[in-house]
C-alpha cells in the first residue's frame, strides 16, 4: 500500500491571529510614513519659497548699480514703510530663477502670474537705511502659501468711515449723530489690525460751502481719507439777458442782419440763517427757440447767425443741477437776402433815345425797404446781361438784380488792353494778346502776336495789334508789353587756387566752378571745393540758368600732395624731421629732451627741453627743407 502524504495548514485561530499582527504593524506604520511624506512636501515648498526670495534679493543687489535694465526700470526698493512685489514670472523672465517645478506634482509648473514675492521696507521716513523684509506667496496646483492674503490686504492701510453727502447748511454734527457716522478709523499694517483708533483731522465741516471736502486720518506714515460731499439743493436766480450785434447793443425790437451776441448772466446763492452765501455755482444756462419744446445747453451765451423773429425762452443750472426762474427775450434777425426780377431790356439797337430797366423787389422776412428800382441807359452799349441794380431789404440785407436784361446802343470805339509779357525771363517763346472790350456792340475779337528766336530778345515795347467792334470801330492796343526770351545755354570757368607743389598741389588746394549768364542770370551750379586728401581730383556738376538752360561741366587731373612720416622722400631722415619724446610730453621743434621731469618750482609744469645742438639740426636744415614743414610732416 502506498504511504498517504499528510497535509498540514494554518487554523482559523493562527489566521486572525495573523491578520490583528498586520493590522498592529499599519496603524504604527502608516502614519509614520505620511508624517514623512507630508513633513518632505512641507519642506519642499518651504525650499522653493526661499529660492524665489533669494532671486528677488539678487535682482535688487543687481538693480543697485543697474537702473538702465528693463527689469530695474520698473522696480526700485519700496519707501519706508511701504511694500512692493514681484512676479514669479519677472524672475524667471529676468534670468534669476529657473520655472518652479511644482514640489507636490512633479509634472507640472507652479503659477509663475499668481506667485509673487512681497518685499516690504520697515525702516521709518527718517532712516537711511532700507530694512527689507521678504514674503512669498507660492501657487502650485492646489497649494497656496499662507503669505498669499497679504497680497490681497494690500490696499488697506487705514479703515475709515465711508464717503457721505449732506445738504449745505445741515448742522453738521447733528447730521453725524442723526445718520451714526463715527468718525474714527483703524490702521492697518501689512494686513493686519492695529488696535489702535485713528482720529480725523479737521473733525468740522463748514457746510455753508459747497463742494468736496476731506477728512485726513493718519497713524505714522499710513493715512486715508473719508470725503464729505455738501450739495446744493437751491435754485439760482432768474437769468440776464444782453444783446449786441454788429458791436451795438441790441434790445430785440428791431430788424438786424448782423449776428445777434447773446450773453446770459445769474447768480446762484443759498441762505443759511441769516447769512447769503454763494451755491454750488452757476453751471451754464439752456435756451429754447421753440417755447420749450427743445432746450440748447451753453456756458454762458451763445450767437444767433441764422434768420430768426420770435421769442427765445432761458434759464440757468447751477453745478448741481438745480434750475433757476425762465426768462424770455425777442430776436429780429433777417440774414435772408430779398429776391428781384428784372424787366425793361430790349433784343433791337437803340441808337437813339433810352433804355430803362426795372428791378421789382420781394421780402418774406423784414421786407423791401423798396419795391421798385430802375435804371436808364443812353450811352454805346450791347449786352444781353445787364441788370437794374441792387435791391435792400428793411435788414440790409441785399441782393443784385439778374442781369438777364438785353440792351443795344453802339457809339463808342473798342478799348484794349495788352497782356502776355513779363519782366522775367523765360526760354519759350511769348505771345502778346490785346483783350477788347466794347460796351456797345462788342468787340469782333481779340489780337495776338507772337515772339519768337532761337538766341534771345529784350524788348519793353512790345504790342499785339489792333482790336475792331462789330461797328466797325477800332484801337490800336498799347505797346507796352516786355519780352524776354533767352534760349542761350550758361558759359563757366574752372580755376584752381592753391600752393603749387612739383607737378600739383599742396593739401588745401581750392577748385572753383563759376557760372555765368548774359541774359536771364545763373540759378544754380557754381560751387567751390576744398581738396585736403592725397591724390587726383576732379570737379563736375551743371550751369543752370534763371529759365532752365544747362551745361554740364567736368575737370580731373588736380593733384594734391599731403603731410605724411612715411614718404619715400624723406624717409631716411624721417627722424630728424619728427619730434623728440620727452617723457609723456614732446619738445618743440628744434629741440631735444633734457629731462624727463617736470622743471622743478615750474607753475606750468613744463617738461624740460633744451635747442638741440647736434646734427639732427643740420640734417633737417639741409636734407628736409624742401619736404619737411613746422608740423614735422612731408609731402607726398
Amino acid at each position: 500500500m502506498k504511504k498517504r502524504m499528510k497535509s498540514k495548514g494554518f487554523t482559523l485561530i493562527e489566521l486572525l491571529a495573523v491578520v490583528v499582527l498586520l493590522g498592529i504593524v499599519a496603524l504604527i506604520a502608516v502614519p509614520s510614513v505620511t508624517y514623512y511624506l507630508t513633513s518632505s512636501e512641507a519642506s519642499a515648498y518651504e525650499m522653493t519659497e526661499q529660492n524665489i526670495v533669494a532671486a528677488a534679493y539678487n535682482m535688487f543687489a543687481d538693480c543697485a548699480g543697474n537702473s538702465d535694465s528693463e527689469v530695474c526700470s520698473a522696480y526700485s526698493v519700496p519707501d519706508p514703510n511701504s511694500y512692493v512685489t514681484v512676479q514669479l514670472s519677472t524672475l524667471i523672465n529676468g534670468g534669476y530663477l529657473d520655472p518652479v517645478v511644482n514640489p507636490g506634482n512633479q509634472g507640472e509648473y507652479c503659477n509663475a502670474d499668481d506667485s509673487y514675492a512681497i518685499i516690504m521696507n520697515g525702516a521709518t521716513e527718517n532712516d537711511f537705511n532700507a530694512k527689507l523684509d521678504y514674503k512669498v506667496c507660492l501657487t502650485c496646483g492646489d497649494y497656496q502659501s499662507s503669505d498669499c492674503r497679504f497680497y490681497e490686504d494690500r490696499s488697506d492701510k487705514i479703515i475709515n468711515p465711508a464717503d457721505f453727502s449732506l445738504e449745505q447748511c445741515t448742522d453738521f454734527n447733528a447730521f453725524l449723530t442723526e445718520n451714526g457716522i463715527d468718525l474714527t478709523g483703524k490702521a492697518v499694517i501689512f494686513g493686519e489690525d492695529v488696535s489702535y483708533d485713528v482720529l480725523p483731522n479737521p473733525s468740522i465741516i463748514d457746510t455753508t460751502k459747497v463742494g468736496t471736502f476731506n477728512i485726513n486720518y493718519t497713524f505714522g506714515t499710513l493715512s486715508a481719507v473719508t470725503r464729505v460731499t455738501v450739495t446744493d439743493v437751491t435754485n439760482p436766480s432768474k437769468p440776464g439777458v444782453q444783446m449786441t450785434s454788429g458791436g451795438e447793443d441790441y434790445d430785440g425790437t428791431s430788424w438786424t442782419n448782423q449776428d445777434v451776441i447773446v450773453t446770459f448772466t445769474a447768480r446762484d446763492d443759498t441762505v443759511c440763517g441769516h447769512t447769503t452765501v454763494d451755491g454750488s455755482g452757476v453751471q451754464g444756462y439752456k435756451y429754447s427757440k421753440d417755447n420749450g419744446a427743445s432746450w440748447t445747453f451753453v456756458e454762458s451765451g451763445y450767437t444767433e447767425s441764422e434768420t430768426f423773429n420770435g421769442d427765445v425762452l432761458v434759464k440757468v443750472i447751477d453745478n448741481e443741477g438745480n434750475e433757476g426762474e425762465t426768462n424770455r427775450y425777442h430776436i429780429m434777425l433777417d440774414k435772408t437776402p430779398p429776391t428781384c426780377v428784372s424787366t425793361g431790356g430790349r433784343n433791337d439797337w437803340a441808337l437813339e433815345g433810352s433804355i430803362v430797366l426795372t428791378g421789382t423787389c420781394t421780402d418774406a422776412d423784414s421786407g423791401c425797404k423798396e419795391t421798385t428800382i430802375q435804371k436808364t441807359y443812353d450811352s454805346g452799349i450791347e449786352s444781353s446781361a445787364e441788370s437794374p441794380g441792387t435791391v435792400y431789404d428793411i435788414a440790409g440785407n441785399s441782393t443784385v438784380c439778374p442781369a438777364n436784361q438785353t440792351v443795344k446802343i453802339d457809339k463808342t470805339p473798342p478799348t484794349c488792353v495788352s497782356s502776355g509779357g513779363s519782366t522775367s525771363w523765360t526760354n519759350q517763346n511769348v505771345t502778346i494778346v490785346g483783350t477788347c472790350s466794347d460796351s456797345g456792340s462788342g468787340c469782333v475779337g481779340n489780337v495776338s502776336k507772337l515772339y519768337e528766336t532761337s538766341t534771345s530778345m529784350n524788348i519793353t515795347n512790345a504790342g499785339p495789334g489792333t482790336v475792331y467792334d462789330r461797328a466797325g470801330n477800332s484801337t490800336v492796343c498799347p505797346n507796352n508789353q516786355t519780352v524776354r526770351i533767352d534760349k542761350v545755354a550758361p558759359t563757366y570757368t574752372i580755376t584752381p587756387s592753391g600752393t603749387r607743389y612739383g607737378s600739383g598741389y599742396q593739401s588745401g588746394l581750392v577748385v572753383s566752378a563759376s557760372c555765368s549768364d548774359a541774359h536771364s542770370g545763373i540759378a544754380s551750379g557754381s560751387q567751390s571745393q576744398t581738396f585736403t586728401t592725397r591724390g587726383n581730383h576732379s570737379i563736375s556738376g551743371t550751369c543752370i540758368d534763371n529759365v532752365g538752360n544747362r551745361v554740364n561741366y567736368s575737370s580731373g587731373n588736380f593733384l594734391v600732395y599731403v603731410y605724411g612720416a612715411n614718404a619715400s622722400a624723406c624717409g631716411t631722415y624721417n627722424y630728424a624731421c619728427g619730434s623728440y619724446a620727452c617723457g609723456s610730453h614732446a619738445c618743440e621743434w628744434g629741440q631735444k629732451c633734457i629731462s624727463a621731469h617736470p622743471i622743478p618750482g615750474d607753475p606750468l609744469d613744463r617738461w624740460q627741453c633744451d635747442v638741440e645742438e647736434t646734427v639732427v639740426t643740420k640734417w633737417c636744415t639741409d636734407y628736409c627743407t624742401s619736404y619737411c614743414t613746422g608740423t614735422n610732416s612731408c609731402w607726398y
